[in-house]
């Protein structure tokens, strides 16, 4: 077997690399909007059958162990749910920072890119100087939906001790 040679990269390879990382970016991203969907469709379900099969009208748990049980479940894949989309924000940054990192190589697209916005391009120096490292805003709001389904999952498990269990 013949060990790969080094090849040295020319403009057209830069550029199909650039679109490449970009077109990977944007589905991942796509990939990342349906996980949080299903999570949340999922939650809003356990959500929605707790508060309609095992609440009565008056705040009376019918069955308390079912409601933790639910609860515990909810919690679960709420934190999988974060654990997911912080993976998958974190994938976002690291290919949108390699494909810029391949656009400051291609002559004239980064021009392009800003199209003589001197606010875009400060902030393309400043891509260039530094890389950021931060998962995209979307992802952090969607981090933050995920985490108000966990604390209302862990209300769920308190609220068994906190209202009445016996229904009679």
């Amino acid at each position: 077997m013949e060990t790969p040679t080094k090849q040295k990269l020319d403009s057209n390879n830069y550029l199909e690399l650039w679109k490449w990382f970009t077109d990977d970016a944007a589905k991942i991203k796509d990939r990342m909007w349906t996980i949080a969907t299903f999570f949340y469709t999922l939650l809003g379900a356990l959500l929605g059958f707790v508060g309609k099969e095992l609440l009565l009208d008056n705040m009376c748990i019918d069955n308390p162990a079912f409601v933790v049980l639910i609860g515990v479940i909810g919690c679960v894949l709420s934190a999988y749910g974060i654990f997911m989309l912080c993976k998958y924000g974190h994938h976002i940054r690291m290919t949108w920072n390699r494909a810029d990192y391949i656009r400051f190589r291609i002559e004239g697209l980064s021009e392009i890119w800003c199209y003589d916005d001197p606010n875009l391009i400060e902030e393309d120096l400043k891509l260039r100087e530094e890389t950021p490292v931060k998962i995209p805003w979307v992802a952090v709001w969607l981090i933050l939906i995920m985490a108000i389904f966990l604390l209302l999952f862990l209300g769920m498990i308190l609220l068994p001790l906190l209202t009445r269990t016996s229904c009679s």
